[in-house]
């Protein structure tokens, strides 16, 4: 039996500019002194660490003050609002949460404003994956969600993809690496496999998934797959959403697989801030980006991949 023959493709779009709101506290007056009493009968503490001794008086009434205008049963509100359609950042669903928070700020009694800061962001183009060998089959990059609920499937949600993962198109042979880190790609080294050119087939947990990509990358494979496995979020755990809240089988994890240990932020701008007539690093010398290709997956199509698996048994953990 031939091991699993795979073509990745991930093509994606550069872009910048995200919304971010900023607030300034109003005046601290002498009736929100610390003196005032807090939420509940609490005796505020007479110093805080972080803050020096001539500035505590000043944020125990920004806390007060805080306390008493934000409620759980409105932050339950207001996190119903802010989920109720994809706002990935830089897009009109982000500025549109954004402009919600500064109204809600200034209804509390802030100063806030909007600042739109430019920044290197990237977007699918085009993501799929497909099985080769040994049957060909399309593997799904979308969720199909549930009957009656909007938000197990959002229409304006970005089919399967990873922030900051490089664009390419790979087709090569699947290899099972447990959760990628150092030590999994050690041992299948040490089985003897040739990781080489190949595509490492991983599950999320235990370490960032960025960190799962670049030791994929630094080991020499040619493109990642991370699926959340049933063992670690789904069936194996809970029962799946709709009966629980566990993980579904056609749920995708999306997230950034930037290098952040090489430093977090903007990668074409490491070590000063992202401005718009400010110097920028080009595509080519970002650091702390990938150099392969990633998608993450659905425990449901990862189990189509890893039930034609050929080879001996992976080790016990």
């Amino acid at each position: 039996m031939k091991r699993p023959f795979l073509s990745l493709v991930a093509v994606l779009a550069l872009a910048c500019c995200s919304s971010v709101v900023h607030a300034h506290e109003p005046e601290v007056t002498g009736g929100m002194g610390v003196a005032e009493p807090a939420p509940g009968g609490i005796v505020p503490p007479t110093g805080i660490t972080g803050f020096a001794s001539d500035s505590v008086a000043a944020q125990l009434a920004r806390e007060a003050r805080a306390a008493r205008v934000i409620r759980p049963d409105s932050l339950r509100r207001h996190l119903r609002m802010l989920t109720e359609e994809p706002h990935v950042a830089g897009t009109p669903g982000d500025k549109a949460t954004a402009e919600y928070v500064r109204q809600r700020l200034a209804a509390y009694g802030w100063d806030a404003r909007l600042v739109e800061i430019p920044v290197w962001l990237n977007y699918p183009k085009a993501t799929e994956l497909e099985l080769l060998e040994p049957v060909r089959e399309t593997l799904a990059v979308r969720e199909r969600g549930v009957r009656g609920d909007k938000d197990a499937f959002a229409a304006g949600a970005f089919d399967a993809f990873h922030g900051y993962a490089a664009s390419g198109e790979v087709s090569a042979q699947v290899v099972y690496a447990n959760y990628g880190d150092v030590e999994d790609f050690k041992a299948l080294q040490r089985l003897g496999i040739d990781l080489r050119g190949r595509i490492a087939l991983v599950r999320y947990g235990r370490i960032f998934r960025g960190l799962k990509v670049r030791n994929a990358e630094r080991a020499g494979l040619a493109g990642v797959l991370i699926y959340s496995d049933p063992a670690d979020d789904g069936y194996a755990q809970t029962d799946p959403y709709p009966r629980g809240q566990g993980r579904p089988d056609d749920a995708i994890q999306r997230g950034s697989v930037q290098y952040l240990r090489e430093g977090p932020g903007d990668p074409s701008t490491p070590g000063w801030p992202s401005t718009a007539a400010g110097k920028r690093l080009k595509p080519g010398e970002l650091k702390g980006v990938p150099r392969i290709p990633s998608l993450p997956m659905s425990y449901g199509e990862a189990q189509r991949i890893l039930e034609r698996l050929d080879g001996p048994q992976a080790p016990k953990g």
